[in-house]
């Protein structure tokens, strides 16, 4: 917090004084340019750098053949030595150093040349050091810049949480508190600011659930889903037993998967009934669900529930309103009717089907094998819209005591609930049924399977299919 009061403190000052805030930026600047331009040169220094000059050998040599030759005159000087040795001697001085002065002269030849060829190699030209130097402070500064910009988004955001919390935070304590339950004008016309003041004062009491539920509320008015269901959900682990909150956060799951109610959402439910039998939400969302869900009999089951509980809590005093027992009736007689159109769709799409084995074939059935006899699309996927199967034992008894091979195929025999016998006649999508024997008991064909050509289904309720081909 006493970061915050500095932090605004110090802005205030700044747009108070406006001059010395560009003084300040100027001298900035200008240290920054002298610092990136001593950078440059600390870079390049290494190629400016020129090499120093080495004493050769031969300036050594000439200094101990002076020195030689000193000791030698003074020994003369001193009748140490005749005039032959003397002479003698100095010759061979001179010849010693002759010597050393053609080898230390060819060497010095060598390596100068060598390294000669070295530094121009290396040595790299003006203009390019000149584009280092000068490149040196551009990306320097051009780096700050970038990161200066970052950091004056995250400034302003920061500014704007402050505001945010200035003027808008007695509004938030207020809907959190229940004090109000709408926001003023000028705050729902700066909603996400709104939104800041509301999360902040969250952060203040993370403890309390109807808090969490308001801005759970909010973010619904700001059509956030996900977010709304995380806070709804963190409001319903800080208190499991108000009813209010799970039923909210119960119809909430419901509507957000488009009336579907997932594992979540039931549990919520049914732990609500288990404690209260008659929560009217509770009932209504259950009818609602199994509505959906295309379970009548549940649906008939859970609105009349719902409707003896409006009953018995009408009192003259406050009696049931005519209009909501007209919609649960109108409801109730809605699901009845769904569930005689699914009866009648189930009647009309049970198919009896007759399965034929040539004669042929009869010999090749064991009883590991296993009938599939299923109706699928003539054309695009080869999943089936129903199925059933018959074990290999099963099928040799019957084949033994001659009796024909019927089976039915319905909606109850459909593997998904959204892809059954009826919903392909309402889409208008051709059938075919089929049958095969297979060796593996696996699903799908394999070689060595015994198989029927499809037939396609048409207006009538039995069809006849022959296994008379070996799948190669």
């Amino acid at each position: 917090m006493g970061r915050v009061l500095i932090r605004k403190h110090h802005s205030k000052m700044i747009r108070n004084n406006p001059m010395a805030a560009n003084s300040t930026l100027i001298m900035f600047w200008g240290v920054a340019l002298i610092l990136s331009l001593l950078l440059g040169l600390i870079v390049i220094s290494p190629w400016l750098r020129r090499t120093k000059s080495r004493q050769t050998m031969i300036d050594l040599n000439i200094s101990v053949f002076r020195e030689r030759l000193a000791e030698l005159e003074s020994d003369y000087q001193q009748a140490k030595l005749d005039i032959h040795e003397y002479q003698d001697q100095k010759v061979d001085l001179e010849r010693q150093l002759i010597a050393a002065a053609d080898h230390d002269v060819s060497g010095v030849q060598k390596d100068q040349l060598g390294r000669t060829s070295v530094q121009h190699s290396a040595r790299l030209p003006r203009i390019i050091i000149c584009i280092v130097f000068l490149w040196v402070p551009i990306f320097t500064l051009g780096s700050y810049f970038l990161w200066s910009l970052h950091k004056r988004a995250e400034h302003t955001a920061l500014v704007g949480y402050w505001s945010a919390q200035d003027q808008y935070g007695k509004v938030a304590e207020q809907l959190m508190t229940g004090q109000i339950s709408t926001p003023p004008a000028d705050a729902t016309e700066h909603g996400i600011a709104l939104l800041q003041a509301l999360q902040a004062n969250i952060y203040q009491h993370p403890l309390e659930a109807k808090r969490w539920v308001v801005l759970s509320q909010t973010y619904m008015a700001a059509e956030a889903v996900e977010p709304a269901l995380a806070t709804l959900a963190h409001a319903y682990r800080l208190n499991p037993e108000d009813d209010d909150i799970a039923m909210t956060y119960a119809q909430m799951r419901f509507f957000s998967e488009q009336g579907k109610i997932d594992d979540v959402a039931l549990d919520l439910v049914r732990h609500i009934l288990s404690k209260n039998p008659n929560h009217e939400g509770a009932l209504m969302l259950m009818a609602m669900a199994t509505y959906r869900a295309h379970l009548y009999d549940d649906a008939i089951n859970w609105l009349q529930r719902l409707k003896a509980v409006r009953i018995a809590r009408a009192t003259p005093d406050q009696p049931i309103s005519p209009a909501i027992l007209a919609q649960l009736n109108t409801a109730i007689e809605d699901a009845k009717q769904a569930r005689m159109q699914v009866a009648k769709s189930q009647a009309d799409s049970t198919l009896t089907i007759t399965v034929q084995l040539a004669d042929r074939l009869v010999s090749k059935i064991t009883a590991r094998d296993t009938l599939f006899v299923y109706i699928r699309a003539a054309e695009g996927m080869p999943a089936p819209y129903a199925v059933k199967k018959l074990t290999g034992s099963m099928l040799m008894n019957q084949l033994s005591h001659h009796q024909p091979i019927e089976l039915t195929l319905s909606d109850q025999d459909s593997m998904l609930a959204d892809r059954t016998i009826s919903s392909a006649h309402r889409q208008g999508t051709p059938l075919v049924v089929a049958a095969r024997v297979s060796k593996s008991s696996n699903p799908t064909g394999e070689s060595g399977d015994l198989e029927s050509l499809p037939v396609p289904l048409d207006d009538r309720l039995r069809y006849t299919v022959d296994v008379d081909q070996v799948r190669p």
